[in-house]
């Protein structure tokens, strides 16, 4: 099964982490993507421990992702990229398919959002990074004390990991932890020892 229009959703080190074997199949980003509850609470292994943006429908804050169109024209192809690009597996891969009614994900009021947006630009199939968040704390205080403290632990690698991907997240990705990160006296500090500014 083909199709004309496969978008592909993005928020975080898609946009900005250049990997050339998946970024030549696809177009520019652009910044109208659904607007999704986003934050920084997936501790990532592959960045030291750093955190990372998911989607997080209990901490999330909602602001407006990003999008590029896949060069591919079979779904299964651009699901595969984006499964290697992350390092995950299938299941972790968010989709829609209009043409098919196929769906997965973890949060079908995510999946209706991005569905009715899909509808709305005339996109046939989205694909998503569907990971999740790796912290228990569920009010926003709580869990933003339990971030920094987090961010605290780490290592030099690991705290440079996390400076450079929250300050280079696109700026339209305004969190609650984001916020509170950059008003942080010790995270100032860490931006610029790392000269992430």
């Amino acid at each position: 099964m083909y199709a004309e229009k496969i978008a592909l959703l993005g928020w975080g080190s898609l946009i900005w982490d250049a990997r050339p074997d998946f970024d030549r199949y696809l177009n520019a980003w652009t910044s109208d993507g659904p607007r999704l509850q986003l934050e920084f609470s997936r501790k990532a292994e592959s960045r030291k421990n750093a955190l990372t943006l998911v989607i997080d429908s209990d901490r999330g804050t909602k602001v407006p992702t990003l999008y590029t169109l896949s060069k591919r024209s079979d779904p299964r192809d651009a699901v595969c990229d984006l499964r290697s690009r992350e390092g995950t597996i299938i299941q972790k891969i968010g989709l829609i398919n209009l043409i098919t009614e196929e769906e997965c994900g973890r949060d079908k009021k995510v999946i209706k959002v991005i569905q009715n947006w899909a509808k709305e630009k005339e996109f046939q199939v989205v694909i998503w990074t569907d990971l999740e968040a790796s912290f228990s704390e569920r009010k926003p205080n709580e869990f933003c004390d339990a971030a920094l403290a987090h961010l605290k632990s780490l290592d030099l690698e690991g705290i440079r990991e996390a400076v450079k991907y929250v300050v280079r997240a696109p700026q339209q990705i305004k969190t609650r932890l984001r916020k509170m990160l950059m008003n942080d006296e010790w995270f100032r500090q860490q931006i610029a020892i790392y000269k992430y500014a």
